[in-house]
C-alpha cells in the first residue's frame, strides 16, 4: 500500500468490498518493549478493520431480547428514577492524549521487572494476607495467591485483579492529566469489568450503589458523558473481549484477541449478543443517573479490528485488552499487540498495582523498595 492508506473490510447487507482510508499521521513513537514504530504510529503488522452495518441475529443472544418476544415490554412501561441525575450539557468531544502528545506516567518499568521474580516467589503463609486492598469506589482485596494465580505463565487474569488494572489505568490517566496541567476532560472512560459481569449474567441491570459508582463520583476521574471511549471489558465470550462505544463515530470498535481473524459474520455472531445487551443496561443507566444525555448506545454499528499476528491463546487475552485500553488512539493502536507485549504486561502489571495509590495492603517486605536516604 502506498500513499499512507490501510484497508478496511467493509461489510452491508452481506457482502464484502474494500475501501482505502487515509490513516492519521502522527511522529514517529519509541516504545522500550516493541521498539520504533513506522512513521504512521502503527506496527506493520497490525490491523485492517471489519465493519457490520447490518447486524443480524446472534446466535449467542443471552437473553437481551426475550421481554420483547413475550410482549413484557410496552412503550409505556415507567422508568427507574432516583435522585442525584447529573445533568449532561451540550459540548465538544476533547482530544485525545495522543493529540495532545501526553505521556503516561512512568520509572517503574525496571523495577517491576526486577521485583516480578520477588513477587512470585513469596510462599506460604504469606500468599494467605491481602496484598492488595482499594476501598475506593468499593472494597476491592486480593490475597498474594491471587496475585500470583492472574500473573503466572499461561495463567488468565482474574475479574478482581482486573479490576484492580482499570482502577490502576484510571490512576495513570489522572495522573497524565494532572502532570501536563490540562483541564481537559478525559478522552477515554475505563469501565471495570464487574459492569459486564453484572449485565450478562442478569434478565435486567438494576441501578444499585455499585452500578451508580462505576458512573459517578470523584473516584472516577473521568465523566464518561463527555468521553469520546467508553471502554468495556467482557468475558462473556469465554475469554477477555474489548467493546468500545465511540461517541463521535457512533461506533462501537470490537477487539477480540482470540478470534480476531475470523469472518466478520462470525465475529457478530459470538458478540452481537453481548453487545446488544451492554447497550441496553448502558441505556438504562443514562436513563436514571443522568438527563439530557441524548445517544443510544443500542443503535451503534459494530467494527472489528483484525490484529495480522496471530491471535493471541484465551489465557492471554487479558492482557491483550489492557494493552488496547493504553494505546488504541481512535484509529489504530499505537504500540503493536503481541505475544512479547502481553509478557511484558504480566511482568510489570504485579508491582505496580501494589504501588498504587491507597493500596493499604500488607505488601511483603522483600517487594518494597527501600530508598537509602543517607546517600546523596
Amino acid at each position: 500500500m502506498d500513499g499512507g492508506l490501510k484497508i478496511h473490510d467493509v461489510v452491508t447487507k452481506g457482502r464484502v468490498k474494500m475501501s482505502g482510508i487515509k490513516r492519521k499521521q502522527v511522529d514517529d513513537v519509541e516504545d522500550p518493549v516493541v521498539g520504533k514504530l513506522n512513521k504512521s504510529g502503527v506496527a506493520r503488522k497490525i490491523c485492517t478493520r471489519r465493519k457490520l452495518s447490518s447486524t443480524p441475529e446472534s446466535q449467542h443472544n443471552i437473553g437481551a431480547n426475550k421481554a420483547k418476544e413475550s410482549g413484557q415490554e410496552q412503550s409505556g412501561q415507567q422508568k427507574q428514577t432516583c435522585k442525584g441525575q447529573r445533568q449532561v450539557d451540550d459540548g465538544s468531544i476533547p482530544p485525545s492524549p495522543f493529540e495532545l502528545k501526553f505521556q503516561l506516567p512512568g520509572g517503574l518499568r525496571q523495577i517491576a521487572y526486577d521485583k516480578y521474580r520477588v513477587i512470585m516467589a513469596n510462599t506460604g503463609k504469606q500468599l494467605q494476607r491481602v496484598w492488595l486492598k482499594l476501598e475506593q469506589p468499593k472494597l476491592l482485596e486480593i490475597t498474594g495467591a491471587q496475585l500470583q494465580c492472574s500473573f503466572r505463565d499461561d495463567a488468565a487474569i482474574g475479574c478482581a485483579v482486573l479490576s484492580a488494572v482499570v482502577r490502576l489505568l484510571q490512576q495513570e490517566e489522572t495522573s497524565m492529566y494532572k502532570k501536563h496541567g490540562s483541564n481537559e476532560k478525559h478522552w477515554r472512560n475505563f469501565m471495570p469489568p464487574e459492569f459486564s459481569d453484572m449485565v450478562l449474567g442478569s434478565e435486567e441491570l438494576g441501578i444499585t450503589s455499585e452500578v451508580r459508582d462505576m458512573f459517578l463520583g470523584q473516584h472516577m476521574g473521568s465523566m464518561v458523558e463527555y468521553s469520546r471511549m467508553i471502554m468495556v471489558p467482557s468475558r462473556g465470550a469465554g475469554y477477555w473481549s474489548l467493546y468500545m462505544w465511540d461517541m463521535k463515530d457512533m461506533t462501537v470498535h470490537v477487539f477480540d484477541p482470540v478470534c480476531t481473524n475470523n469472518d466478520p459474520e462470525v465475529m457478530w455472531a459470538v458478540h452481537g449478543g453481548f453487545i446488544k445487551k451492554i447497550g441496553k443496561a448502558l441505556n438504562t443507566c443514562r436513563d436514571v443517573l443522568f438527563t439530557s444525555w441524548k445517544v443510544d448506545f443500542e443503535d451503534f454499528p459494530e467494527e472489528f479490528f483484525v490484529i495480522e499476528e496471530n491471535p493471541s491463546v484465551s489465557s492471554d487475552s487479558g492482557f491483550y485488552i489492557v494493552h488496547y485500553m493504553r494505546w488504541f488512539d481512535d484509529q489504530n493502536i499505537i504500540h503493536p499487540v503481541s505475544k512479547r507485549a502481553a509478557k511484558h504486561l504480566r511482568r510489570t502489571l504485579p508491582y505496580e498495582l501494589l504501588m498504587m495509590r491507597g493500596n493499604k495492603g500488607r505488601i511483603p517486605e522483600d517487594v518494597i523498595v527501600k530508598v537509602d536516604l543517607t546517600k546523596k
